[in-house]
């Protein structure tokens, strides 16, 4: 594989985590730290389809290998493995996350307040697990673990691109919370991005890690629910 795909895969690498930075610490959540915010997320979009029409002159497709979805076993894993999580996140809110968020607690309502979802709380939240945990699959296990993976191996590309998703979340979460929650949940999220990065591995599509991904979040939202409401 050329090296100016792993190029673009460290680009993609760096961007999501530096975008967090710079609109919640260096412009400190204000609207321009917003509008760098979105354009960051954008860029989850823009770039992996750029990269592969444009330069791969690839079908779009290549990125999630959509044929998977009539197959039993990845949906199977999917949902299996997010229940799994779920139930950590449920353990570990009862085994004292919750009183870790509620000295944050008005810090987490300004950033619900912020992007106007709290009187739709469940509307968001569904757009945010189904629509959104779709398009980090795809460019976190279909574009940026797919792209390192001939460089360096399956396990160092997942552990790679899983420390770049752990820390892209980090930062959202340090700048809400304080830095060590922001530390301790990016260890969270960056060992279950681990398990999608083998999901996605062994399935050779992205339904399986999506299905996880997705369960993952609702839990999340549903704990967001109970801590807020």
């Amino acid at each position: 594989m050329p090296r100016k795909h792993l190029a673009a895969a460290a680009v993609a690498l760096v961007v999501p985590g530096l975008g967090a930075f710079v609109a919640f610490v260096v412009l400190g959540g204000s609207p321009a730290g917003e509008a760098v915010f979105a354009a960051s997320k954008v860029f989850l979009l823009a770039w992996p389809a750029f990269w592969t029409f444009a330069v791969d002159r690839a079908d779009l497709r290549v990125l999630a290998n959509p044929s998977g979805a009539l197959r039993l076993r990845p949906w199977a894993l999917g949902l299996a493995t997010g229940s799994f999580f779920a139930f950590l996140i449920w353990l570990g809110w009862t085994l004292g996350l919750d009183m870790m968020l509620a000295e944050h607690r008005p810090a987490v309502e300004a950033a619900v307040a912020r992007w106007g979802s709290r009187n739709h709380f469940w509307t968001w939240a569904l757009l945010m697990s189904v629509l959104h945990s779709g398009v980090e699959e795809i460019y976190w296990r279909g574009f940026v673990f797919s792209r390192l993976r001939p460089w360096v191996g399956d396990g160092a590309a997942a552990l790679v691109s899983s420390a770049g998703f752990g820390v892209h979340h980090g930062v959202l979460y340090a700048a809400t919370l304080d830095a060590a929650s922001g530390a301790f949940l990016a260890l969270a999220v960056a060992i279950a991005a681990g398990a999608w990065c083998l999901l996605y591995q062994e399935e050779k599509t992205l339904w399986a890690s999506w299905a996880s991904h997705l369960v993952a979040d609702l839990a999340i939202f549903a704990i967001g629910a109970h801590f807020l409401f």
